[in-house]
């Protein structure tokens, strides 16, 4: 069956889930993308995959007969008469009590905790993961360098992260560099900076040095080129949604 999507085009977690669960029929040429925001061009930093960011280009542009409809989010409004025999919608449900579609035939979530929600809120759900468990790293075995990428809000847990790693670098002998891009377009109310500051952090420029802990903070906007530079020097990438 071939799907008609309308999807988010960006860099953000709703914009990866959403490709990564569509991957297979945009990479078999059975899907037609619909950008949920309008936007055609594609942050060429969210997908790693040449021939991937090739097929998604073409499918943007294609036209197809489908009777399947797939949206992102389910909130959104779905017309319940509409041409389409199936209709599904998909959320990675940012809070506990969200507005559930009942024009949607079927909902998606991307987790336990959002197969939880439709199940408190009387619907059934798959739970569709879109990535593998990361590995478990003994202090002595860890990578050297890391990135973590994701708004700086209370739910991606920068903090904690922050404060993870200054209780590994106390642990090993190793120089560990944290890169941290967690530019929130939606909020400017960033305080990682002045938390760093009280943890004994000294400050040049972007770069925060403790010990052997060294953490590059990146809450502007960064280039497509400089994220990508970054991801290929980061041994493990944590992407928290």
């Amino acid at each position: 069956n071939k799907i008609v999507a309308e999807i988010p085009i960006n860099n953000m977690g709703y914009g990866r889930h959403a490709l990564l669960l569509l991957k297979k029929f945009i990479m078999n040429n059975e899907c037609q993308i619909i950008p949920l925001n309008g936007h055609v061009e594609i942050p060429q930093f969210i997908i790693d995959d040449a021939e991937f960011y090739a097929k998604l280009k073409e499918v943007i542009a294609a036209r197809i007969d489908s009777n399947i409809y797939f949206k992102f989010w389910h909130e959104h409004n779905l017309i319940a008469d509409c041409k389409y025999d199936l209709k599904i919608g998909f959320s990675t449900f940012e809070i506990a009590n969200p507005y559930v579609n009942t024009n949607c035939d079927i909902i998606l979530t991307a987790s336990s905790w959002g197969r939880d929600i439709l199940k408190n809120a009387g619907y059934k759900s798959d739970v569709i993961f879109g990535r593998l468990p990361l590995p478990i790293y003994e202090y002595d075995k860890m990578p050297e360098q890391f990135i973590h990428i994701g708004k700086y809000e209370l739910r991606k847990q920068t903090q904690y992260l922050v404060d993870t790693f200054i209780i590994a670098s106390t642990r090993t002998d190793k120089e560990l560099i944290l890169n941290i891009v967690c530019f929130n377009p939606f909020s400017e109310n960033t305080t990682l900076e002045q938390s760093l500051l009280r943890y004994g952090f000294t400050r040049i420029a972007h770069v925060y040095r403790r010990a052997n802990l060294t953490i590059n903070l990146f809450n502007k906007f960064i280039s497509d080129n400089h994220f990508l530079e970054l991801k290929k020097k980061s041994m493990l990438n944590m992407t928290l949604n």
